[in-house]
């Protein structure tokens, strides 16, 4: 079964707004559609990105996911800028872009998950008894 964009979108965009880097977030990704039974890859391995006149940009280690063609990765504007070229989200690889890398085994327990999307309160809001 081919599960649309606009699906995942629903299920995964409210997560982007976690404070986690690309291994963290990809493995709340992977809980959640573990759970709603959606057939992925975890992926660990490098990012090679061209930007507009610019030299090839290499982010290593990097973590995402596949469905079919598809790339979940909502971290690399974490380290790319978040400029309109570069791919956020739920995309398809284009020449400006190529991901390396090998499946591998993230898998998470509920209270993992919950540890991992519960807001922390910052140190600053601790007020002293």
């Amino acid at each position: 079964m081919i599960i649309s964009n606009v699906i995942l979108e629903n299920l995964l965009a409210k997560y982007d707004k976690i404070s986690l880097e690309c291994d963290g977030l990809t493995r709340v990704i992977s809980y959640i559609l573990n759970e709603n039974k959606i057939n992925h890859k975890t992926m660990c391995g490098f990012v090679n990105f061209c930007m507009p006149n610019e030299s090839p940009q290499v982010i290593s280690p990097h973590y995402w996911i596949t469905i079919d063609e598809r790339i979940i990765d909502y971290r690399l504007r974490m380290w790319l800028g978040n400029y309109n070229y570069v791919p956020h989200g739920i995309f398809i690889k284009n020449k400006n872009i190529d991901y390396f890398g090998q499946p591998i085994n993230l898998v998470m327990n509920k209270t993992i998950f919950d540890i991992l999307v519960t807001p922390w309160i910052k140190p600053s809001q601790i007020r002293a008894l």
